[in-house]
């Protein structure tokens, strides 16, 4: 992905050690896309989100779920700036795997995320 110019930042790269992430760490992360976007001749920029990131606390509906992740708050908090950057064009939302959702609970938690990231209070905030 470096080679073609592609910011990826694995939760990997954000908690290396695996520690508890602080509350700063998310937001300092989007900051630093957004940097990386502010400083290039882009035009603007996707967002692509895997749902396997999130804990598989709150997403078991998941092909690879992986211990560590981000809650849906944690990840919106992430979210919500770039989405709300201008030279955001759109997002994706991949690997829910609705076969290991039976009861819909981790769809209507991705709605919920989706819910906070768009909506989250920034230029695409629904009007009062």
């Amino acid at each position: 992905l470096a080679i073609s110019g592609i910011l990826d930042l694995p939760w990997a790269a954000i908690s290396p050690d695996g520690a508890v992430v602080p509350p700063t760490a998310l937001a300092d992360t989007a900051s630093t896309a957004l940097a990386r976007v502010a400083a290039s001749d882009a035009s603007g920029f996707w967002i692509l989100v895997d749902a396997d990131v999130l804990s598989p606390e709150v997403m078991p509906a998941v092909g690879s779920p992986a211990p560590g992740g981000p809650d849906i708050d944690e990840l919106a908090a992430l979210l919500a700036p770039l989405v709300d950057h201008p030279k955001a064009l759109g997002m994706a939302l991949t690997l829910y795997d609705p076969s290991l959702d039976s009861d819909r609970s981790s769809a209507a938690r991705l709605v919920g995320l989706l819910a906070k990231s768009l909506l989250g209070g920034g230029r695409h905030a629904a009007p009062a």
